[in-house]
């Protein structure tokens, strides 16, 4: 019953919803003359979300030339997000047509928001032929071991993450007006001077007598080509060893906080087309129309929208031993304790072993996944033949390298096995307008959307925190700031 005459923003809207649900029963036909009634001039940004929507809708019944006429339509001015999508939707479509010029351009246009797919992409595309397939099969399997490691927010054993910081800057993200947003920080940044290469040193071993590596090195992995940002979580939320590692105000050890962060503060979801079939409700509406009308004239600011969460490999290249980042034992014996402390400790012990069992088989499940993908890449790799002239060599080192960067920042040396860490990890180039530089600090960061507040499920105080325990308390409120229960004495 929404008329355009009543409102032509939340007519358009209204449309798309419509849209969404005659999808959603199977009628095509009633959904593809609902998106077709949205104009720009309704609203350039539902109009966009409507082209989309007949794209995918076009796409699912395999009437590509309207797929690719309706994605088209979208301009950047219409939404920079929804044009990049439209883009890179189009560059797959031309890529499964042949047409590489068209493909390369239209990955061009998304590179913004897809920067590694889109790049990936390119870079294979323009390889010879004889060396392309191989290269996209190793894309599709580092994208396949990306779903096995993302900690998906469903999985009720993994419902919750920490984050070892300074107690000092927990305070400026949780008490400070205005907060300090989360930051992701350049990988050079970290402490693990194998960061980065070991895959590289599995792979040379696990596919020995593969031309490929004799025409690449340690130095050319892929560190000039992109620049790479990451931010450390781990399923331990109460470690002494952590807490004696980071977080240390003054260098001195145990002195830091952790924080637990509720699965909502990451992306469910590693699919680069989620979220393309846009159904908003009427209140989000609503809602969106007041924040554009209150924020027209305040400047924009450039963070990242939530990314996903990955688990890490530990891997030791030379004997091939892997183990995934994962919860310890004794964290669901703590668990079980802090559900019912006064339970009898037979029956707690019995809880916690099942979960444990049950936990450690699924783990197992991964694991077991993971080898099976990784057999896939070295099988691939050693299918790519030495090129004959230099240039072309470079050409493939270098897309080899592009390629595999996802994982390469997620494989850890198994000495670090204890840490059972996960990364959110954002692939870029320095010309990304997202990116800060802090010239004192010596740091490269993107900040990240979420305020974090929000999100906090509780924090622990190490010994050396406790004297902020009131400060927190008064943010978070006292359920939330916990005392860690680890023994230490700081000096």
């Amino acid at each position: 019953r929404v008329s355009r005459e009543d409102s032509p923003e939340v007519y358009a809207t209204a449309q798309c919803n419509l849209g969404v649900t005659f999808g959603q029963q199977g009628n095509v036909v009633e959904a593809i003359k609902s998106y077709q009634r949205v104009s720009r001039e309704d609203s350039p940004e539902v109009y966009a979300t409507a082209q989309c929507n007949l794209g995918v809708t076009f796409g699912q019944q395999d009437n590509v030339e309207k797929a690719i006429a309706a994605c088209q339509q979208v301009r950047r001015e219409d939404s920079p997000e929804l044009y990049t999508k439209a883009q890179l939707y189009l560059g797959v479509t031309f890529e499964q047509q042949g047409n590489v010029e068209e493909a390369i351009e239209a990955y061009q246009n998304s590179s913004d928001k897809y920067y590694y797919k889109s790049i990936s992409s390119i870079k294979i595309l323009q390889c010879p032929k004889e060396y392309s397939g191989n290269l996209q099969e190793i894309y599709e399997t580092i994208s396949n071991l990306m779903e096995i490691l993302l900690v998906s927010p469903t999985n009720n054993y993994e419902s919750k993450v920490a984050h070892y910081t300074r107690a000092s800057t927990a305070w400026k993200m949780i008490g400070e007006q205005p907060a300090s947003a989360f930051r992701l920080n350049t990988i050079k940044n970290v402490n693990d001077p194998m960061e980065g290469r070991v895959l590289h040193q599995y792979l040379v071993k696990s596919c020995e007598g593969s031309n490929v590596f004799n025409i690449t090195d340690e130095n050319t992995l892929g560190h000039e080509l992109a620049q790479v940002l990451i931010s450390c979580f781990t399923f331990n939320h109460d470690s002494l060893n952590q807490f004696r590692l980071y977080g240390k105000e003054n260098e001195r050890e145990a002195s830091g906080v952790s924080l637990v962060f509720q699965s909502d503060f990451f992306d469910s979801n590693y699919n680069v087309w989620s979220g393309f079939i846009n159904n908003k409700s009427q209140a989000e509406i609503s809602n969106k129309i007041q924040e554009n009308a209150n924020e027209e004239n305040k400047p924009q600011t450039a963070a990242l929208t939530k990314l996903p969460l990955f688990r890490c490999i530990y891997l030791d290249p030379d004997t091939g031993y892997l183990r995934l980042a994962c919860r310890d034992a004794i964290t669901f014996y703590r668990e079980e304790y802090a559900g019912n402390p006064a339970s009898d400790i037979s029956e707690l012990i019995g809880k916690a072993k099942d979960k444990w069992k049950i936990y450690q088989n699924n783990i197992a499940e991964k694991e077991e996944k993971i080898n099976t993908e990784f057999n896939k890449i070295i099988s691939n790799i050693k299918k790519l033949k030495k090129p004959s002239d230099a240039k072309t060599a470079k050409q493939l080192a270098e897309t080899l390298n592009f390629i595999l960067q996802p994982l390469q920042y997620l494989i850890k040396h198994a000495a670090f096995q204890e840490e059972q860490e996960c990364r959110m990890i954002y692939i870029t180039n320095l010309s990304d307008e997202k990116i800060k530089m802090d010239w004192g600090s010596k740091q490269v960061f993107v900040e990240y959307e979420p305020k974090i507040k929000d999100y906090v499920d509780k924090i622990y105080l190490s010994p050396g925190a406790r004297m902020y325990e009131d400060f927190f308390r008064k943010e978070l409120g006292s359920q939330a700031v916990r005392i860690s229960t680890n023994p230490f004495r700081n000096k």
